[in-house]
């Protein structure tokens, strides 16, 4: 599916996608992959202080609302349509 994405959508990432992998090397497209799969966990906030959770549970919830099994995702329609 990756490869499926059209030039002009990426084409105004490439100069930053070519700066993070000469810096970070190959690591920062594996991460990228993590992120987009679910698989990053953000702190929980519990009181004052946060902790990172390992649970499953967790790792699988929407980053915009929180709701399990759900995930955040953004559409690009130039047409409106």
């Amino acid at each position: 599916e990756l490869l499926e994405v059209k030039e002009e959508h990426f084409r105004p990432l490439l100069a930053r996608a070519e700066s993070l992998l000469q810096t970070h090397g190959p690591s920062v497209f594996a991460a990228a992959l993590a992120f987009l799969q679910g698989r990053h966990r953000l702190p929980r906030f519990s009181g004052a202080r946060a902790e990172l959770s390992d649970s499953e549970e967790f790792s699988s919830r929407s980053l915009l609302s929180g709701r399990k099994g759900f995930a955040a995702v953004l559409v690009y329609d130039p047409t409106h349509q």
